[in-house]
């Protein structure tokens, strides 16, 4: 029996033997068939290090739906690209993907899920297992500059050359500078 949706129906069973004789049909027999529910949530998505897949917020960055509304989700990590961290293949849950990924490398790399979805009871059928890929893009790695001597009143400049992971030429930058000593001001030009 196949349906798409919910539905209840009686069947009755008829027989055709080699002959090609019909036999009388049984009682009728109630049958409810439940729909399997399908993943309608994206397969590819792309974040940055530091993210988590899922934050339990409605702009989180992958919510996991189906076709049935109710339905629960299994995941498995699949597979992994290039030095991201905070998913091991083998790692699962239930749920959304709650996991933080990081990646600090210079390139791109990605986490592979299996998501099967159930749907709610009565029916509990298991749906076809939907395969998302979770793009990590990398954060800019830098060391601290520590400037150790500077005149008074002689302007000098910062530069983002000590980006270590090859990601300084592409990326924008805010600087923050800590609280200043007892007896220093800044001067704004």
């Amino acid at each position: 029996i196949v349906n798409i949706g919910v539905t209840s129906a009686s069947i009755t069973v008829t027989e055709l033997n080699a002959t090609g004789c019909i036999s009388p049909a049984a009682a009728p027999y109630p049958v409810t068939v439940h729909a399997r529910p399908s993943m309608t949530s994206p397969t590819t998505v792309e974040i940055c290090s530091g993210e988590q897949v899922n934050d339990g917020t409605a702009g989180a960055n992958l919510i996991l739906t189906s076709s049935i509304g109710g339905s629960t989700f299994a995941w498995v990590v699949n597979s992994k690209t290039g030095s991201v961290g905070g998913a091991a293949v083998g790692n699962s849950g239930p749920g959304q993907i709650n996991q933080t990924l990081t990646n600090t490398s210079g390139a791109p790399g990605s986490v592979t899920y299996e998501i099967i979805p159930t749907s709610p009871a009565p029916g509990l059928c298991v749906g076809p297992t939907q395969v998302v890929t979770i793009t990590v893009d990398p954060e800019p790695v830098g060391a601290n500059i520590i400037r150790t001597v500077e005149c008074s009143n002689v302007p000098f400049s910062v530069s983002p050359d000590n980006i270590t992971n090859g990601l300084g030429g592409t990326s924008t930058y805010t600087w923050v500078r800590n609280a200043l000593p007892a007896g220093l001001t800044q001067v704004t030009a």
